[in-house]
């Protein structure tokens, strides 16, 4: 499972550079919090620099909606958009990973805060896409103690992963001794050496076999100001979760923990996390290739349910045809062992998609024969 057990496995850097290279890979807006003069900057600075990225550095407390939105301007063709801004540009254009730092964010005017919208989800600059994973890192200092600082709007806050800066001291005294510019930084594969669609999968498919038990869950927009400012449950969280997860050493319970907790809140990520200790996924590879390893009897309906998503999945990626025939015959041997619903589940969605003159087994059809018909697809299989 994801998040039970440690491994001895040796894992590099510092939880919050694990969780902030996971981030980086998958997309996702990071926000790091601390008081004043914590070192945030030049230390996400340095890190981005040694893993490859070109960053621009923004402070949104002295930039106007125009600057993440574009200057409105009329096109050769008599219609109206938004010019290219010059840091955008040299985004798109770096040879180099690309990367938005904006410093002490929640200094930002609410215009300003409204115009990040679509750069922080969508990486669109006015009408210029920046390059697809572009690294978004915010940091911001407490309203308490920074002159003109605001809780971070709701719609803000949901779009990235809160962390709490924490300031490595012996990285520090080191810098301190012999130069802050010889720090020495793991790379971005050995702190996020995951991302592969079977690492995607498995993440996704926990989560919607959890939220389809908590359905309370996958939305909960917090009453007041000051709690919605910060990490809370929403599709769009739950997804990001996903995301930053599946490039995450899969026994990396620390950083596995920050993240959940950082896109969530520690509320809903206590009871993920009990629930992936108490759950169990099945191989989809395994019961395609050994129908009769599945207890059709004594496994959960959502673990079956999950089975169903993930063996879809894996037939829509298939171009020869076998692994939807495999996962026909898995269907049809669910409804041959008495369990038609769970195996009609699978049976159907593996028919949604069918590719025109795929021939449907004819064991498929016997299992099936009232659903096939009854669905209007008998024909066309």
């Amino acid at each position: 499972m994801p998040t039970t057990t440690a491994s001895p496995v040796t894992l590099p850097g510092t939880v919050q550079q694990r969780v902030a290279a996971a981030a980086a890979r998958a997309g996702v807006p990071v926000c790091f919090q601390s008081d004043p003069g914590q070192g945030k900057t030049a230390t996400i600075t340095a890190w981005l620099s040694a893993w490859g990225y070109q960053a621009e550095i923004l402070s949104p407390a002295n930039r106007e909606p125009a600057d993440f939105l574009g200057q409105m301007v009329l096109t050769q063709d008599g219609t109206t958009g938004h010019a290219p801004l010059s840091w955008a540009k040299r985004l798109t254009q770096t040879t180099r990973h690309a990367a938005v730092l904006l410093d002490e964010a929640n200094l930002g005017a609410e215009d300003t805060m409204k115009a990040l919208h679509r750069v922080l989800e969508e990486k669109v600059v006015g009408d210029l896409p920046l390059p697809k994973n572009t690294a978004m890192i915010c940091t911001i200092n407490p309203p308490s103690n920074a002159t003109g600082a605001v809780e971070l709007p709701a719609a803000v806050a949901n779009r990235m992963l809160h962390l709490q800066w924490d300031m490595d001291f012996d990285a520090w005294a080191a810098g301190l001794v012999g130069g802050f510019d010889t720090a020495d930084v793991p790379t971005l594969d050995s702190l996020a050496p995951g991302g592969s669609t079977d690492d995607l999968r498995r993440e996704a498919l926990m989560v919607s076999m959890f939220l389809r038990q908590k359905p309370e869950l996958r939305n909960a927009c917090p009453d007041t100001m000051a709690q919605a400012a910060g990490p809370w449950p929403s599709y769009r969280s739950w997804t990001k979760m996903v995301q930053v997860l599946a490039w995450l050493h899969v026994s990396d319970v620390d950083a596995r923990l920050a993240a959940i907790n950082g896109l969530v809140g520690e509320g809903a990520g206590r009871s993920y996390r009990e629930f992936c200790r108490t759950q169990r996924l099945l191989d989809p590879h395994a019961a395609l290739a050994d129908p009769s390893i599945v207890d059709w009897k004594n496994t959960e309906p959502d673990v079956l349910w999950s089975l169903g998503l993930a063996v879809s999945a894996l037939a829509d990626e298939d171009t020869t045809g076998k692994v939807r025939t495999a996962g026909l015959a898995l269907a049809a041997a669910g409804a041959k062992a008495g369990y038609t619903d769970n195996g009609w589940f699978i049976a159907r969605r593996l028919l949604l998609n069918m590719p025109a003159g795929y021939k449907v087994p004819a064991q498929a059809r016997r299992e099936f024969a009232e659903r096939f018909v009854a669905a209007g697809i008998l024909a066309a299989a």
